[in-house]
């Protein structure tokens, strides 16, 4: 990476009034969704919960921050995640078009049910709403359908006019915010004695060693070394590279959430099975479960994205041929090549998702580090890096 490294790299950016407004943008709709984030859903007795958060008694509804859990945007981007993790699966057979609009709508229809299940737990809380009810619960799945769409609205914007991906700046924005809080909760956990300074300083360690790796994966590239052909496929002598690569939202970021759902529906089988949820949640059982799970999907997804014969017909099209390898078997090269990159790409995100594992089972922390929300964070990052290059005249490519 060497854009944006130089003082006239950086004078060049903020001299472009592109740049200016971008930015705005995506801070107001940063702000804007962290604010949201305090405002209660209507209903909620204020008084009430407040002493509810004291005495901790919400702690059951999420593992995260529970005064968000009773906000507005208390659903957050769970609905549109969902939603795109299954349409992703079948939008090589339906198309981008309806694959967007079957999004849509599969994202209403689970924001509706979640906002449902929430509604109905508060309720169960003595105390928690003013006038529980059919009105309550009304309110409460209108206000949540109708966040979740403005949230999806509000990352569409900073896509089009701010920087970034904008569902993934959102979603990494949060995990961000996150930041102080658990240093706070370090720096007690260490002045208590409750944690080995030693066992800090080495998560840090790999943390920051993590992050180095997501950076040079995802920048990395397979140049596949390509010649001009003939009518009779003599090669030019003339090589020039070409680069393999596939959608990072789609490869990365998919595989890991796809595992997540689908070993999320244990405590559903725990209603069939009972005691399936008291064996695998929060025990080792849970993790081995979703590796081989991950590593399946991941090659499932690639399976999707990428399409080797497709690849060597648009080579052939296109007059061109790999280098040292004969026309009849291009598509079985490309196949191998991507073949390999499916089993390294598996095994980098495992690596990556399985921190948060390590950090609660191995090194018996009270808290998660890493995981997806590391690895959106680094690639949202690089993806405005690349855009922010763009603005200041610097080819992309040079990131």
């Amino acid at each position: 990476m060497n854009a944006l490294t130089t003082s006239t790299d950086w004078r060049r950016l903020a001299a472009n009034p592109e740049f200016g407004s971008r930015l705005l943008l995506t801070l107001g709709a940063l702000l804007l969704y962290r604010l949201a984030r305090f405002v209660p859903l209507p209903g909620i007795d204020a008084q009430a919960a407040s002493e509810i958060f004291s005495r901790g008694l919400l702690g059951r509804m999420s593992a995260g921050n529970v005064e968000a859990r009773l906000s507005i945007v208390a659903l957050a981007f769970t609905p549109f995640l969902t939603a795109w993790v299954l349409v992703e699966f079948i939008r090589g057979f339906t198309g981008d078009w309806l694959a967007a609009r079957l999004r849509l709508l599969l994202m209403a229809a689970m924001a509706a049910f979640q906002a449902y299940g929430i509604a109905t737990a508060m309720m169960g809380i003595r105390g928690l709403v003013d006038e529980p009810g059919l009105g309550f619960v009304a309110s409460t799945m209108a206000t949540l359908v109708a966040s979740t769409l403005c949230l999806v609205w509000l990352g569409d914007q900073i896509t089009r006019r701010g920087l970034g991906n904008g569902i993934w700046v959102l979603i990494a924005g949060e995990s961000a915010a996150q930041l102080p809080a658990i240093i706070a909760g370090v720096d007690a956990l260490l002045r208590t004695g409750s944690v080995d300074v030693g066992i800090v300083a080495g998560w840090l360690v790999i943390s920051i060693a993590a992050s180095a790796g997501i950076v040079f994966f995802e920048l990395a590239r397979r140049q596949i070394p390509l010649v001009w052909i003939g009518q009779k496929a003599d090669a030019i002598p003339r090589a020039e590279p070409a680069p393999l690569q596939l959608p990072l939202d789609r490869v990365t970021i998919l595989p890991a959430y796809a595992t997540a759902i689908l070993v999320g529906l244990l405590p559903v089988l725990g209603w069939f099975i009972p005691g399936l949820g008291r064996v695998f949640f929060g025990s080792t059982a849970y993790f081995m479960l979703a590796v081989p799970l991950f590593v399946l999907l991941t090659f499932l997804i690639t399976a999707l994205v990428a399409s080797p014969l497709d690849d060597a017909r648009k080579l052939r099209k296109d007059g061109k041929a790999i280098v040292g390898v004969p026309l009849d078997e291009t598509t079985l090269h490309l196949d191998r090549i991507v073949t390999r990159l499916t089993w390294t790409t598996a095994l980098y995100l495992l690596a990556i998702v399985a921190l948060p594992f390590l950090s609660v089972l191995v090194f018996r922390l009270p808290f998660e580090i890493g995981g997806m929300g590391l690895l959106i964070g680094v690639i949202v990052a690089l993806g405005i890096l690349r855009q922010m290059a763009g603005l200041a005249g610097e080819p992309p490519e040079r990131i």
